[in-house]
């Protein structure tokens, strides 16, 4: 990863996974990371793990999976895939590898795509002011 870190990530001091799928939608659920909705039949990943003594599952649509693993497979938060990116383009100042674009999924793509776009559309508006 160039210029990001994002810390707790699966089976370390933070967290421990007791069972991670990949299963069809059997009815609509809302992807944890983005809040888009998981549709019936579409496939998604549920995680249930222990976290602070705590068991908690989470749902993820497959295009946060994808950006999770091209841009966070060192660590991150559950809850927190979106913000990381935002983060990560800015710290890149929106310069992001097309090696790790090339890797995500058409949805994956769309969403990093937006966030660089909101990226320079922000930093323009600011250049022009001065």
């Amino acid at each position: 990863m160039d210029c990001a870190t994002v810390c707790v990530c699966i089976d370390n001091d933070y967290c421990t996974v007791l069972s991670s799928s990949t299963p069809k939608a059997r009815k609509q659920h809302f992807c944890q990371e983005c809040r888009s909705t998981i549709n019936i039949d579409e496939k998604y990943e549920k995680v249930t793990e222990i976290y602070e003594g705590k068991i908690t599952t989470h749902k993820t649509c497959l295009n946060c999976v994808s950006i999770r693993d091209v841009f966070f497979s060192d660590g991150y938060f559950y809850g927190n895939i979106i913000e990381a990116m935002e983060e990560h383009v800015f710290e890149c100042y929106g310069d992001i590898s097309e090696t790790q674009i090339c890797k995500l999924g058409p949805g994956a793509k769309k969403i990093v795509a937006d966030i660089i776009d909101r990226y320079n559309s922000d930093n323009s508006d600011d250049e022009m002011r001065h």
